[in-house]
């Protein structure tokens, strides 16, 4: 075959190569003087003349080099020929679908039925006078993809020989409803762009190659057809879904991780936060810590399979903050409230040998200067009151059920002034516990009227049992 067409030249011309020696030395003529001149979808009839030029008669099976370009048909294609010999026959060519517009020589061959070899070589000529519209599409990049959004890009461009009108188009794949388009005109070598958006390949699709396919329509029937194997591949997907529940100064993240993709994932998942943030966050499993540039990074390792899920949980909270904050604003209220007394009384223990020595300290806070101040401490059972009270004694000593009280009266307690008074104790029993004290109390006339003051309480590491001790509650 002489092609007259691109499309034809390298497979015809490789054919060539191969057989014209071979064709040579058996001397096989194949003869056609007919041209003929079709439709796209019409049949020429070509009478072909077979001589046989050898010294030696063959039996020879006439058909065309190649099978891939139309129909050609022999009425006789096993042929006897003696030396010298000659036979006409028949032949009907029917061109491909998509043949274009153009001349084509087809190539026939005769080839021995006993050693296969070609032995002669033929063209037959036809000129294809109309076409089928050729329109070509283009729609996605490479012949590999991720599941997930994929761009589309679909372009069709007239390579026929005719300009075209009445155009519809679908376009279609394994992962979603198929898109029709009106692409309308197209004359030659125009190029329209029928659609630029995303395509969603499901993320748990299975590796595999599907098609991605492209049809042409006209006037309802189907023109031409571009079809496409996208290989979809391997990738790990793994969806977080956050869910965040604020309360007064906390905020709870319950992540819920799915592997959502069409493989085993095996990664971890981060956040970043503040250093602030970070000291003040609790999380189920635990995480792990890196430093970054500013702030801190936290992350969880996972193993995930398909459809799998897990769940991480951190709680971000401020309320030790707010303890933290409170204790002090409360220390700094009894620290103030103590120092804004009339009469501040501090208590202190320690040992005295065999015996425990308490000492009191009365203080005047007021600004004016206090009279008849009378200043009250308790000795509790199993404690005993010893005889020794330094150098002041207390104007009474009372005893009371399960505790022994004493009184010392200060006549004057000016600004500033401070009055310290001691005495010792003894247990009654075996030492078994800590010791712990009530609170002393001071009652003093305050601008006409009568109030209490109260010191701190004490505890003193013994071995006093102290189960027994009652401590007077300071009065409302």
């Amino acid at each position: 075959m002489r092609p007259r067409r691109f499309a034809l030249v390298i497979p015809l011309l490789l054919a060539i190569a191969l057989i014209l020696p071979v064709a040579e030395a058996a001397n096989i003529d194949i003869i056609s003087q007919d041209v003929n001149t079709v439709e796209w979808d019409g049949t020429a009839n070509y009478k072909v003349t077979v001589k046989n030029n050898d010294i030696m008669p063959h039996t020879l099976r006439i058909r065309a080099a190649s099978l891939a370009w139309g129909d050609v048909v022999f009425d006789e294609n096993m042929l006897y020929l003696g030396t010298g010999s000659q036979k006409t026959v028949n032949a009907k060519v029917t061109p491909p679908k998509d043949v274009r517009i153009g001349i084509y020589d087809i190539q026939v061959i005769a080839i021995d039925e006993y050693d296969t070899s070609v032995r002669g070589v033929g063209f037959l000529r036809l000129i294809a006078n109309s076409e089928l519209p050729h329109i070509d599409a283009n729609f996605i990049t490479g012949s590999a993809i991720d599941p997930g959004p994929t761009d589309i890009n679909l372009i069709v461009k007239n390579t026929g020989a005719l300009g075209q009108v009445d155009l519809t188009g679908t376009f279609s794949t394994p992962f979603s409803e198929s898109r029709s388009f009106d692409i309308g005109a197209l004359d030659i070598e125009d190029a329209k762009i029928l659609w630029q958006g995303i395509l969603d390949v499901p993320y748990n699709t299975k590796p595999d190659i599907y098609p991605f396919t492209f049809t042409i329509f006209q006037d309802g029937e189907e023109v031409s057809r571009t079809i496409k194997y996208v290989n979809v591949l391997e990738k790990e997907t793994v969806r977080a879904d956050d869910s965040i529940r604020k309360n007064f100064l906390q905020q709870k993240h319950i992540v819920t991780l799915t592997n959502v993709g069409n493989t085993n994932a095996g990664n971890s998942y981060e956040i970043q936060m503040s250093t602030l943030d970070r000291i003040f966050t609790t999380s189920k499993p635990v995480a792990e810590t890196s430093n970054l540039q500013v702030g801190q990074q936290l992350s969880w390792d996972y193993e995930l399979a398909q459809g799998e899920t897990t769940t991480i949980t951190y709680l971000i909270s401020y309320i030790p903050i707010l303890e933290i904050a409170l204790s002090i604003v409360l220390l700094f209220y009894i620290v103030a409230w103590y120092y804004r007394q009339d009469v501040g009384i501090v208590k202190e223990i320690e040992s005295h040998g065999n015996s425990l020595k308490v000492k009191l300290t009365a203080r005047g806070s007021s600004r004016n200067m206090l009279k008849s101040v009378i200043l009250e401490d308790y000795v509790p059972t199993p404690l005993k009151l010893q005889d020794n009270f330094g150098s002041v004694h207390p104007t009474a000593v009372k005893k009371e059920s399960g505790k022994v009280r004493v009184v010392w009266r200060i006549d004057n307690l000016y600004p500033g002034d401070e009055k310290v008074f001691t005495y010792t104790m003894k247990s009654s029993l075996g030492l078994i516990g800590d010791v712990l004290l009530p609170a002393a109390k001071a009652k003093a006339l305050v601008g006409g009227e009568s109030k209490v003051f109260y010191s701190n309480r004490v505890a003193m590491k013994g071995k006093i049992d102290v189960s027994e001790i009652e401590e007077e509650k300071p009065e409302s």
